[in-house]
């Protein structure tokens, strides 16, 4: 396992990769990068189709501020284990599959290896990870979630028929197809192509309504392990922000706040939104001024 660099994309000082192994035999790429006089540990998750490399300069920006760094590349994307076949295809058939993974990774890596407190920063379909083990799951002290993925834009699709559209591919076992529409973004990965996935399969889409229901079935007053923010993209078009709010007003433990003229990639936005966004993370973790970036 290695991490590719590039002039302009330098990996962070001191970086290493760790292979994980889950339990159900996936070898997963992690990442590791540790400061001097550590604070703490921020673990790092990205979206579906993420890859440890698109965090390089918020693994940097996490540094300065003498916090460590641990980051994941989910199964399926990445740096970790891909299908034999169709490698480019990310399809599981439960997030389920992807709790398995944060919780090798934090028992294998993060907790032995690196300083409390921990930390988690994760963006998108990494928020809904996180969100999940955070119901049960006390590693951390506090969590800031970049955009997370608890529903989507359905655009001229109304819920009820995506949800039957997903079921019955899902049914016919077509879950692997392709969603319509949908092509890959990375358009240039040119150095390593292999880090790039495909777009969401029916099967992906049918696995995160599923997770989707799950929170919208919470009890109200539900807590979660630790205080979390969700910090929400104004202009974004990926995922909706009305379901963040519904679960603010749900469970305890729980807040939002959005930066209006950010789209969904806030932590890869313009230096305008990155600076917002961390001094919202920087006011909520409570790091004192003497150990941030000036």
């Amino acid at each position: 396992m290695r991490l590719t660099l590039t002039p302009d994309n330098p990996a962070p000082d001191g970086a290493i990769c760790l292979p994980v192994v889950t339990d159900d035999g996936q070898v997963l790429r992690g990442m590791v990068a540790r400061t001097s006089k550590p604070v703490g540990t921020v673990v790092l998750l990205g979206g579906r189709a993420d890859y440890i490399e698109r965090y390089f300069e918020t693994s940097r920006e996490l540094l300065a501020r003498r916090l460590c760094v641990a980051a994941l590349d989910f199964r399926g994307q990445g740096g970790s284990q891909r299908p034999s076949r169709e490698p480019m295809r990310c399809h599981v058939r439960s997030f389920a599959s992807f709790d398995e993974d944060l919780r090798s990774f934090m028992t294998q890596v993060v907790v032995p290896n690196l300083p409390p407190p921990y930390y988690l920063l994760a963006h998108s379909t990494g928020g809904n990870i996180a969100l999940r083990a955070l119901l049960t799951q006390g590693w951390f002290s506090k969590a800031v979630l970049t955009a997370p993925l608890l529903d989507v834009h359905y655009r001229a699709w109304p819920l009820p028929v995506v949800q039957v559209l997903t079921w019955g591919a899902q049914a016919a076992g077509l879950g692997r197809l392709y969603l319509p529409g949908i092509r890959r973004a990375c358009a240039v990965l040119e150095q390593s192509p292999e880090l790039g996935l495909g777009g969401p399969t029916y099967g992906w889409l049918r696995a995160a309504l599923n997770s989707f229901a799950m929170f919208r079935r919470l009890r109200r007053g539900t807590a979660l392990k630790c205080p979390t923010l969700a910090v929400l993209a104004g202009l974004d078009q990926v995922v909706d922000n009305q379901a963040s709010r519904d679960l603010e007003r749900g469970i305890t433990s729980f807040a939002t706040v959005t930066i209006p003229e950010s789209r969904h990639e806030i932590l890869n936005e313009t230096d305008d939104i990155r600076a917002q966004f961390f001094a919202v993370f920087d006011s909520y973790i409570g790091l004192k001024s003497d150990i941030r970036r000036t």
